[in-house]
């Protein structure tokens, strides 16, 4: 039996967030086969939005994601693109 999974925001979930010596790490919950970029903008404006790093596959368990937080100001948001 084939099941068909729809991801909604409440189902994209952070597990962790850690904020270290400049550095941004993320852990995630994910579901197998769908694919996740980390995004981080200054405003909340949707052409302001850049992924960082290199998107991951889910797996059905945590992926982390990791910024360098050194080209950007010290504050500013993050978000998760799915698909």
């Amino acid at each position: 039996m084939n099941q068909v999974v729809t991801l909604s925001s409440s189902n994209v979930r952070v597990s962790e967030i850690n904020v270290s010596n400049g550095e941004v790490r993320v852990l995630i919950e994910s579901v197998i086969d769908y694919t996740y970029h980390l995004q981080h903008s200054e405003t909340l404006d949707p052409p302001d939005w850049l992924d960082i790093g290199d998107s991951q596959v889910g797996t059905g368990g945590l992926l982390t994601f990791t910024n360098i937080a050194a080209p950007f100001p010290s504050q500013g948001f993050y978000r998760f693109r799915v698909h």
